[in-house]
């Protein structure tokens, strides 16, 4: 029947593949249910939660929020206008995990959120509360959810590029701006920078406005995407770094240690594997701009998977060449299902969305625009090898076909029962690969399905419980999708698929694929999303065992182990590092471990080690900072990340508080004698974002 179910299995938290990116990218993993990468607050476990004591299905968590009106005076402030949604999604899908219900308050004032909640009016406040030593002293704070950038707004022509050049300049403030802080210790330096209060809820285009028309000297506004200045405010400009950074998470009640403690570990993961880069909708030169062609896809042997730590596929591969003639790199965002696709692109998450697109089925939407083929597949019905009854289309008759509602497999079967075949259609899991499918028909759990013929070959390449039963239709053309505005991309795409296909580049990338049965085999094989159901790693018992005492995510442990020795004991770099966590015997002797070679050994002084760096970056920082700043200094020490952050800070007038195109940035400076001279620690041995990276490989944390 239409409205049959097929529910495919779901792995097992504890039985994801090798790289912890693959978990949430691959849609192994929903985010929020792993514990966090590193727990922000030490509690006892004993310690009694008032009044918010015990989170269990059933209890009410009341959630102080600002109202819309609120929201708007604030907007700007580092606070976006649709940030009350985001907000409430979140705490929704929190409950949801703890089976909580949820009860919402709603205060009209920004400055009385805080308030509020010391008052006891709720358990936490969702909303972008910075955070600051008053309030610290006032309420909790769960790990930052990102940070904001306070900067100086003048008008054009003002020469304004340090504090110094504020002495004998006013400057106007909102009365509890953590801003003020930075401004006090500049007045110590630089005595006659005079300061003018104005109320928090002052908004930021009263701000913005007084200065452009001179009422104003000077202001202090955190940039958030909600404002753009230069198409908003042409007369105005901000100093070219931001002069204060602060952090900004959920504030909660200081008497339950135990929300602290869960929020902490949703917020983590979520941060870990949100689409957090931004959305942009920009064409070809903007794309440029910012280097990165970023590709919607799925994980699946036709299209993209992770191979031996590699990223690879037919149509990644294609594409990569695509963003390599155009000087682009590529980042991969994986949908957590195929209907999804359109939308992450609408939305701005990424610029071409490929995952065998067939180009005789219109998108669900007009906003999209198709390139022209880039290769041709048959649509064969698939049922068990010993199943001899289906021989053609009228012997679908009572049968039941499986495949995703939103496949054109579906349109396809709806358009034979629209002829007056009597087939059933159950629907399977958006989320649910074709190759899945395949398995289910094989292993006796459904009836039958519909594959592509590039798609079942490769199946057919290792198994032998399934058969091509017949062609339903042919050819289809597949083709990619791009933002209908994108023009110049479009044809950038079209002009590329007009030169390659069937060209030397593509013919060997298809071979590769779809022809050379050793090599399909061997992508099987070694398909890390593949690997043993039963575990991750070798050595996953004494990963859990020593990250559970520094509070660490095992997975993320063991996704550095694979980058480190690809799970060999035995290993042993050029620079002497040792063991499956390449760690110096020096550094590992200071942790009381001598014998790296012995897994458990080196496993427990890698983790000790990491947590250590880790505790000694700023709690202040992002998750995803901290833990990349931690990484850094594993990879290349904590002095040298030291070092590449002042440098980041001072002359080049980069954020210190971010890795991705700020310290890293200084961090390859600091290969240069010009640079590394002058730094305390000198020279570093390694300098390597790609390391980091490699590590976060398909779990999805944006690298922005």
């Amino acid at each position: 029947m239409r409205g049959a179910q097929y529910t495919s299995p779901r792995p097992r938290a504890d039985s994801m593949p090798p790289l912890l990116a693959v978990l949430v990218g691959a849609g192994m993993l929903a985010a929020g249910t792993a514990p966090a990468v590193c727990a922000q607050h030490e509690v006892s476990a004993d310690s009694s939660d008032t009044p918010f004591e015990l989170i269990a299905p059933g209890r009410v968590l009341t959630v102080i929020v600002p109202s819309r009106e609120a929201e708007i005076r604030h907007a700007g402030t580092g606070v976006p206008l649709d940030s009350s949604q985001f907000h409430r999604v979140h705490v929704r899908r929190f409950a949801e995990k703890h089976f909580l219900d949820v009860s919402w308050v709603q205060v009209d004032r920004w400055d009385e959120l805080v308030p509020a909640l010391a008052a006891g009016k709720g358990d936490l406040i969702a909303a972008d509360i910075t955070i600051t030593e008053p309030r610290k002293a006032k309420v909790a704070f769960t790990v930052p959810t990102h940070r904001t950038r306070e900067h100086i707004v003048v008008r054009e022509g003002d020469r304004v590029e340090s504090f110094r050049d504020l002495v004998g300049r006013t400057i106007t403030i909102r009365e509890q701006s953590s801003f003020w802080d930075a401004v006090e210790l500049a007045r110590r330096a630089h005595p006659g920078i005079e300061v003018r209060l104005v109320p928090e809820n002052t908004p930021p285009d009263g701000l913005l406005a007084g200065v452009s028309e001179g009422r104003l000297d000077m202001a202090a506004v955190n940039l958030g995407d909600s404002v753009r200045l230069e198409a908003e405010w042409p007369t105005l400009r901000v100093v070219s770094r931001p002069f204060k950074s602060d952090a900004v998470a959920w504030a909660v009640n200081p008497h339950a240690p135990r929300l602290l403690r869960e929020l902490d570990r949703f917020l983590s993961i979520e941060q870990l594997t949100s689409l957090a880069n931004g959305e942009r909708h920009g064409d070809l030169t903007e794309i440029k701009r910012h280097g990165v062609l970023r590709i919607v896809t799925r994980n699946n042997a036709a299209t993209f998977f992770l191979w031996r730590g590699e990223q690879v596929g037919f149509e990644f591969e294609l594409l990569r060449e695509f963003a390599k003639r155009h000087g682009l790199n590529v980042e991969v965002v994986i949908a957590p299902q195929h209907a999804s696709l359109f939308e992450m692109l609408e939305r701005g998450v990424g610029d071409v969305a490929a995952a065998s697109l067939p180009l005789d089925v219109p998108p669900r939407t007009e906003s999209v625009a198709m390139t022209r083929p880039f290769s041709y597949v048959y649509d064969y019905l698939v049922a068990r090898h010993d199943d001899d009854s289906v021989l053609g289309i009228e012997d679908l008759t009572g049968r039941a076909v499986t495949v995703r509602p939103s496949s054109a497999h579906w349109h396809t079967l709806e358009r034979f029962r629209g002829e007056g075949l009597k087939v059933d259609i159950a629907s399977a899991p958006e989320d649910t690969e074709t190759e899945t499918l395949i398995a289910a028909v094989g292993e006796g759990r459904i009836d039958l399905t519909v594959a592509a013929s590039h798609v079942l070959d490769i199946e057919l390449g290792y198994r032998t419980d399934v058969r091509k039963a017949f062609s339903l239709r042919g050819p289809v053309a597949l083709g990619w999708a791009v933002r209908r505005g994108n023009s110049e991309l479009l044809a950038a795409l079209n002009e590329y698929l007009d030169k390659e296909y069937r060209g030397l580049f593509f013919n060997v990338v298809y071979q590769k694929y779809f022809e050379n049965r050793t090599r399909m085999q061997l992508n099987r094989k070694d398909r890390v999303d593949h690997a043993d159901a039963d575990s991750l790693s070798p050595f996953d018992e004494l990963v859990q065992q020593e990250a559970a005492k520094h509070a660490f995510d095992w997975r993320l442990i063991v996704a550095q182990m694979y980058q480190e020795s690809r799970f060999n004991p035995r290993a042993r770099s050029p620079a002497g590092a040792v063991g499956l966590m390449q760690m110096l015997p020096r550094t590992a002797r200071e942790f009381g471990v001598r014998k790296l070679r012995d897994p458990a050994q080196s496993v427990r002084a890698g983790v000790a080690y990491l947590a250590w760096l880790h505790s000694r970056f700023e709690p202040e920082l992002t998750v995803k900072n901290r833990i990349w700043f931690a990484l850094a200094a594993y990879n290349a020490g904590f002095g040298h990340v030291t070092d590449a952050r002042k440098l980041a800070s001072g002359k080049l007038g980069l954020d210190p508080d971010r890795w991705f195109d700020n310290v890293e940035v200084a961090m390859r400076l600091l290969s240069k004698r010009t640079y590394y001279r002058k730094t305390t620690h000198g020279y570093p041995d390694f300098a390597n974002s790609a390391w980091i990276l490699s590590i976060f490989i398909f779990f999805r944390v944006p690298s922005h």
